[in-house]
């Protein structure tokens, strides 16, 4: 699996914009129109349809999937993978007040979100067992704030690049693991890059 990509997973909320800048700034190239400050490609919001793209993705990249129904990639497609947690109480109040910020509402209520979070986590870490052949690892967004140089360590050994840790570590802002008023992301982006 020496020419896969490295795919970014989770639900919303989890660190996976942090860990995507990471591992840019460590050296990796993010997919098609990814930008600062989240680095989503729009590709993967249609996935798993239209999957073709995927085939040009070698070692050096790497692509963030959020959702676990669009981890169910064709059998072709191959991939190392980390999987991202976070407290789930911490991630429903980061969910509910990313929702407010976007859209101008809520959509779920705390006790429905929590449900409907373990059950797509199950779910995703079983398509991303599949995508990866169990190459995968889980990290949560806590240990990388307790610990941004050990995490940037590791994400590096894992996968088997020479990423230049040093950098990887300044993308990690120092904060409590708690749901903050603001999305640090966006204030990050702003500052680090005059977005």
């Amino acid at each position: 699996m020496t020419s896969a990509p490295t795919v970014i997973s989770g639900l919303g909320r989890c660190g996976s914009s942090m860990v995507m800048q990471m591992l840019t700034l460590g050296g990796m190239k993010p997919t098609g129109d990814a930008v600062l400050p989240f680095l989503e490609d729009s590709r993967t919001q249609r996935l798993p349809n239209n999957p073709d793209w995927l085939k040009d993705l070698t070692s050096d990249h790497v692509i963030k999937i959020l959702g676990p129904d669009r981890l169910k990639l064709p059998s072709w497609f191959r991939c190392k993978g980390i999987w991202l947690k976070r407290n789930t109480k911490e991630q429903v109040k980061s969910a509910i007040k990313y929702q407010a910020v976007r859209f101008g509402r809520a959509g779920f209520e705390d006790a429905e979100l929590s449900k409907r979070m373990r059950t797509k986590t199950k779910k995703g870490i079983k398509n991303l067992k599949a995508i990866t052949d169990n190459n995968y690892i889980c990290m949560t967004f806590e240990k990388i704030l307790e610990d941004p140089r050990a995490a940037a360590n590791w994400l590096a050994q894992f996968i088997n690049l020479p990423l230049d840790t040093k950098n990887m570590v300044s993308a990690v802002i120092k904060r409590s693991p708690k749901c903050l008023v603001d999305l640090p992301e966006i204030n990050y982006a702003r500052q680090q890059h005059g977005l």
